[in-house]
């Protein structure tokens, strides 16, 4: 509704007619006491909290100083109603905010249905944003709706619908009448259905509006037009993608800051430098269409050398440099063919900067992992770093292509023979563990270890035919292998240090033919050949085996096995599919990672 008011003598007030927002309140508090309510800078508790919709205790003073001040907005009389239904108040505000500077949030969740707790019923929580807390806006004034969500009511309670939280910046732009609990009834008993009407009503009570923070430095037209202008950039910004990062990466570098995004409700300077950015941008962009992309190659490549490479060496700092430089300058660019041209070589040079930097990132793993490469290996490693940093900005696009392909064909050597030095410590953990260490005299369950050795051992050649991925994953399933037939000799030791029962010895007995049944199956594929899928037997075999014991623990009779028991166990063994094998592959030789 458009409506001005008349008590205009000074001016701050506002004279120009505007569309309000109407928010209705009631407490204790007097006009002067409103005008110097405190206002939190930050939001200490979530809407839900505010709301006491908690499911427990609320935190101390969470509702009075929460940075939320609850009111009821004013649509029809109802919310009028709802503010005088209160029984302990003194005053009625009417708190009065331009429609056009408000920013609204509509909050979800909340409270739904209820649950007990012991003795105690609490509402049952409803996820949403209200039990989330917001950023406060410092510019502008917020209005959380609560329309949409939901609260668990005890029969015989209500809650009006109309219920709103103000927040954000609002005692900047609040025009305010505040009225003795007898005049607001007043008002209410004419059932006022619009703004114009409550506020002709309000005039003729006799009460006279006044701002909460009166500035008289400043106009309240003023105020208001810089607030508008900030809640224009804020939702300008809300609304844009990915090149968000392409203004903030520019105005990072033609003002010399280092690159960073702004508080789009704490920083409306930021974002009006920003808007200045996006305008260039499109006047460039109108002169040149390739401009975007020319420049969002050009971040790629400056940000690459900065986060990535710069980190690993300070070589790098004359070509992050000149590409800075480049970039400074290309805003004055106006050659639509140079920009395409430009843009397709940057594109090759991000490519070769990648390269490189996935090969540091493999040195520098190599060299906290105390790795030795083969001599092979080792003399293009040399000849790899020399090249580094080797590019720029004006290099010959072919000679970075097959550069590039060389770094990449370094790294992906170099990275086979690091995960291969990785499996083979992990496959021979269990050589250096002390329980196995004594060899069959301590544990029949070392003949599993020891087939697994075999296992290992006889597969080298097969594990360095893998590629990386692929051995990384079967690392990880030797790995899973080894801490199962560690759990067995840890489950095996438990069984027999609850004590020796009269059937205990015949059960080891029978545990002990069911391991043979497995290292039996072990030799026999072992003497053909090898492949991967002997591991997988043994895993699924040292599983089996673990689970048993498991149940042997957990059972409260000694004599857990039986004859009976025993040939369902053997029976379930046979069932797991037998290794398949293949003819033993031969040695990976260091030769093989040429790439010539």
């Amino acid at each position: 509704m458009r409506s001005q008011f008349e008590y205009s003598g000074h001016p701050i007030y506002p004279a120009a007619p505007r569309t309000w927002r109407v928010f209705i309140r009631a407490d204790d508090l007097d006009a002067e006491s409103v005008r110097t309510l405190h206002t939190l800078t930050e939001y200490r508790v979530c809407p839900a909290l505010h709301m006491n919709l908690g499911t427990a205790d609320l935190p101390q003073r969470a509702y009075i100083d929460s940075g939320y001040v609850s009111a009821f907005e004013f649509h029809d009389n109802s919310a009028l109603k709802a503010a005088n239904a209160y029984l302990a108040y003194k005053n009625v505000h009417f708190i009065f905010i331009p429609e056009a500077l408000c920013d609204s949030i509509y909050l979800t969740g909340g409270t739904r249905g209820f649950e007990k707790n012991g003795k105690t019923t609490h509402p049952r929580r409803e996820e949403g944003s209200s039990w989330q807390i917001p950023v406060r806006n410092s510019v502008i004034p917020q209005i959380f709706n609560t329309d949409n969500m939901s609260v668990a009511l005890m029969e015989g309670d209500s809650r009006s619908s109309c219920e709103v939280l103000i927040g954000g910046n609002w005692k900047d732009y609040a025009v305010c009448f505040t009225l003795p609990k007898s005049l607001s009834r007043e008002i209410a008993s004419h059932e006022p259905q619009d703004i114009a009407t409550l506020e002709r009503l309000l005039r003729r009570s006799g009460s006279l509006p006044y701002l909460l923070n009166p500035d008289r430095s400043i106009s309240y037209a003023q105020r208001e037009a810089i607030a508008t202008q900030a809640k224009q950039l804020q939702t300008w910004w809300k609304t844009l993608g990915e090149e968000r990062k392409l203004l903030c990466f520019m105005h990072a570098v033609l003002e010399g800051n280092a690159y960073r995004e702004p508080n789009p409700e704490k920083e409306p300077r930021f974002l009006r430098d920003l808007w200045a950015v996006q305008l260039r941008l499109n006047e460039m962009m109108r002169r040149t269409p390739s401009a975007s992309h020319y420049f969002n190659a050009l971040q790629w490549v400056i940000t690459r050398l900065h986060s990535q490479l710069l980190p690993f060496h300070p070589c790098y700092h004359p070509l992050f440099n000149r590409f800075v430089q480049e970039f400074k300058e290309a805003v004055h660019q106006q050659n639509e063919e140079e920009m395409q041209q430009r843009t397709h070589y940057l594109h090759t040079v991000d490519k070769a900067l990648q390269a490189e930097e996935q090969f540091l990132k493999r040195l520098r793993q190599s060299h906290h992992q105390q790795f030795l490469p083969s001599t092979a290996l080792q003399t293009r490693l040399e000849q790899c770093c020399s090249l580094l940093s080797m590019v720029t900005p004006t290099s010959n696009e072919n000679e970075l292509i097959e550069k590039t392909m060389y770094v990449k064909s370094v790294t992906e050597a170099l990275e086979k023979e690091l995960t291969l030095s990785k499996h083979h410590q992990i496959t021979r953990q269990l050589m250096n563990l002390e329980q196995f260490r004594a060899g069959r005299e301590h544990s029949f369950i070392f003949h599993l270890v020891e087939w697994y050795n075999v296992w290992v051992d006889k597969s080298d050649g097969l594990f360095k035919s893998l590629s990386p991925e692929a051995l990384h994953q079967q690392a990880k399933t030797c790995a899973k292998t080894q801490t199962a037939l560690i759990k067995l000799q840890q489950l095996f030791d438990q069984c027999n240090a609850r004590g020796a029962g009269i059937n205990q010895e015949k059960s080891n007995h029978l545990f002990r033919q069911l391991v043979a049944r497995v290292t039996n199956q072990l030799e026999q594929a072992l003497n053909q050949g090898t492949s991967l899928d002997v591991g997988r037997y043994l895993d699924e075999a040292t599983h089996y085996l673990l689970i048993l014991l498991a149940q042997r623990l957990g059972s409260q009779r000694n004599a857990f096995f039986n004859e009976k028991m025993q040939s369902n166990h053997l029976q379930n063994l046979d069932r797991i599919p037998k290794p398949q094998v293949e003819e033993t592959k031969p040695a990976f030789m260091e030769s093989s990672f040429s790439f010539d």
